[in-house]
This record gives structure tokens, sequence and C-alpha cells, in this order.
């Protein structure tokens, strides 16, 4: 397994590094220490022809002015709190506003935004790249003094395994995830409406027009969002829906196991990417919002340029008792882990 190093940028005085993994095969992944992004992940079609089917960009710049969260480990919480307001043991919190009236991915900043610290290891099979951040009390207005690490570990056989763990010292709540977005025909295709899709989920989250939560579940089956079969998303996209941006209860053999939650397939490239998580959650978004954004190598990122599959707990779970829990203790420790298996079919 072979490990570069090199510098990406400078952040704020602080030299940001970019990280990037390869194995014998050549197929590979990158990371930066700015918002512990994942930037590029490298492998073979059904040609053996390495391509990245990562949507990012080129230079820290970009990532310091990214509004989409290109890759991030996000958070403190991902998703929406609605009206930025939260009560923790009888304390009103306000955070930012930052999705019109409602409070998503942590703020302008949070995680995805902030210099991470990063150590790099490695064997015969496998190399990781642990990224440790310490988020202060009040930081983007959450409480508690969090530390996080998130690892990310490639290995021979084109797996990248995803582990988190955090603590806090105040009582807050935790959704992170990772924030990507996959093209499997190559982050320069024009679309990724040609892959097909199965998610194992036969309920939904419910939501208001404005995104955010009913605290209900809706059943899948015989809707747009069933993807329990494969199903072509331009084709689900023509049932009744012109975007995807919902989370999808996952079905777990039990709680916070290790289960297979999805699978995508892009029939020209013969790409397959299989998710497994012990979240809860996967939210899916077909990028509706990207327009004209410039991204890597010249490419221009518009509607549906990518899907994003991110493992995860409900959003606005903090206000919804009923959802599975968000708040993380003192004392106690949040951890997740999600697997990412790569292979081609013939």
């Amino acid at each position: 397994m072979k490990i570069k190093k090199q510098e990406f940028g400078v952040h704020n005085g602080q030299t940001i590094n970019r990280i990037e993994l390869i194995n014998s095969t050549g197929a590979s992944v990158s990371f930066i220490e700015f918002g512990a992004r994942l930037v590029s992940l490298n492998v073979p079609d059904r040609n053996g022809k390495i391509e990245d089917v990562f949507l990012g960009y080129n230079s820290l710049k970009e990532y310091e002015e990214d509004g989409n969260s290109f890759g991030a480990t996000n958070g403190r919480v991902s998703n929406r709190i609605a009206h930025g307001k939260m009560t923790i043991n009888g304390i009103d919190y306000d955070l930012e506003k930052n999705l019109e009236a409602h409070h998503i991915h942590g703020g302008s900043k949070g995680l995805k935004k902030s210099v991470w610290e990063s150590q790099v290891s490695s064997d015969e099979n496998s190399a990781t790249v642990t990224f440790s951040i310490i988020s202060p009390d009040g930081d983007d207005g959450y409480p508690g003094n969090l530390s996080v690490k998130a690892a990310y570990t490639w290995n021979e056989e084109n797996q990248l395994t995803f582990e988190l763990k955090a603590t806090t010292d105040k009582a807050c709540p935790i959704n992170i995830t990772q924030h990507a977005y996959f093209n499997l025909s190559g982050f320069n295709s024009k679309n990724a409406l040609d892959h097909e899709l199965k998610i194992f989920a036969d309920n939904r989250i419910e939501y208001f027009d404005d995104g955010i939560p009913t605290g209900n579940l809706l059943e899948t089956k015989n809707t747009a969002y069933d993807f329990n079969s494969s199903t072509k998303v331009s084709d689900a996209l023509a049932k009744d829906e012109n975007s995807f941006d919902v989370t999808m209860a996952l079905n777990k053999s039990s709680n916070y196991s290790l289960d297979l939650a999805a699978e995508l397939f892009e029939p020209n490239s013969g790409r397959k990417m299989s998710i497994s998580t012990t979240r809860p959650g996967i939210h899916f978004y077909t990028a509706n919002h990207l327009e004209n954004v410039a991204g890597k190598n010249g490419k221009v990122y518009d509607k549906h340029a990518g899907l994003s599959l991110e493992p995860g707990h409900f959003p606005d779970a903090i206000h919804h008792a009923n959802f599975p829990e968000t708040l993380l203790q003192p004392g106690d420790t949040f951890t997740a882990k999600n697997v990412y298996s790569f292979s081609v079919v013939d």
C-alpha cells in the first residue's frame, strides 16, 4: 500500500495536507485535512480503466468557498434542525439559520470547514488516515467540548471503511456523516441518471414542505421511494418526483448492526458500489441544487451530476422522541461505521 502526502494549500496560516492511499492495483482514495474531506476515489471499470468517481474541486480555495459539502465529514449535526433551536436539560440553544429558517450541516462553518489533524498508518493489506479534532464548547452554538476521531481505511479489495468516535463533556446532539457525491461513470460525466439503485428501506421520513420532518414514517412500497429492487434513477424521478432529498429508514437486523444499506450500479462502466452501515438511516439526494458549479479539471456540475448517499441518523431527531437517539451524554461514546465496497459487473 502506497501513501503520498503533500501540501494542498494554506488555510488561515495553517498548512493543509492532501493524503493519498494507493493499493497495488492502482485504485486510490485521497483526503484533505480541511473538513476531513474525501476528495477523490479512483476505481476500475469492467475494462480495468481507473477513473475518479467522486465529485469535488481542484483547489483548497474552492473547498473553502464550497456550499455543497463535497466529501466533507459533516457535523456536528448533519441534515436539518428545525428553526435552529433546541432545548437540552432545560437550556435553550440558538443555532445558525443557514438554510432559510433552519439550521443545516452544523452551520456555515461546522466540522466541514474546520482544520483536522491527521495521522497515517498502514499494513500489508490496508492504510488508514485518522483525522481528529476538538470542537470547543459553544462552537457553532453547540454545547460541550466535543472530541471527534474520523478514521478512513482503504484496502486491497477496494473497500473504504469510515469509522467515527466522539465524546463530549456536555450533552450534545451528534449526527456526523460522510457527505459524498458519487458518479460511477466518472466525475466528469454529464449526470448520474442512468445509475441503478437499491436502498433496503421499507419506510422513509415524511416531511413538511420546508424539508423538516413531521415525525412520521411512510411506507415506500408502490411509491417513487421504493428502491428495494434495483431501480433506474431516471425512472424513479419520472414516477412523481423531479428530485429526491429524503432520509430512508433502513431495515436493520438489530440496532446499530453493520448491515447492507444500499447498492449503486452504473451499467456502462460496470462499476458497482455497496454501502453497509451501522446507522439507522441513509439520506438519498439527487444533487437537485447543483447549477453551473465549477468542479474538477474544468468540469461543470449541474443538476443530477452525482448522487449523494449519506448514512446517518434521522434529521431533526432532537425534536422527535420516536426517532433514534442522537443526544450524546458525557461519559458515553458515539460510534458509527460505514463500509463502501467497489466492484465491477461484467
